[in-house]
């Protein structure tokens, strides 16, 4: 979990800072690379983080990862068990819903990320995750 936030806050720390950000964006890609291919390796064969059972530390996983991944595609495909984690996440059937969404489709990155892009406001990815699960877990069981 920890290891996602540290993605996460990094990833933000660079973004906030439009001073810097060209100067520091090289250092913060090889940092993040490293850190990628640490989980990467972590999650090995895997569906998710911990093996086949999924945990809200793969939605968190998901969120950022995606952010970072919008900035740096080509960094973030070297990570190829992340990669398919990311990939399983999107193909869950009772995200489809979801992920089909025009708040999915126009809302894709995370409030603080977007300060350097005038704040326009929008929610978290995984906010918005969160909701659409608790809202089928509820269908599920007042069924």
């Amino acid at each position: 979990e920890q290891e996602a936030v540290d993605l996460r806050s990094a990833f933000q720390k660079l973004c906030l800072d439009k001073e810097h950000f060209e100067e520091k964006t090289p250092t913060y890609l090889d940092n993040m690379e490293k850190k990628l291919q640490m989980l990467d390796t972590y999650i090995g064969e895997g569906a998710y983080v911990v093996g086949e059972k999924l945990t809200y530390v793969d939605f968190m996983l998901y969120e950022y990862v995606s952010q970072i991944r919008m900035f740096a595609p080509e960094r973030v495909d070297k990570a190829k068990n992340i990669v398919r984690l990311l990939q399983n996440i999107r193909d869950l059937p009772q995200l489809q819903d979801y992920f089909n969404s025009e708040p999915f489709k126009t809302v894709r990155i995370h409030l603080l990320s977007l300060h350097s892009l005038d704040n326009i406001g929008v929610c978290s990815i995984l906010d918005c995750i969160i909701k659409f699960i608790l809202h089928v877990i509820r269908g599920y069981v007042c069924r």
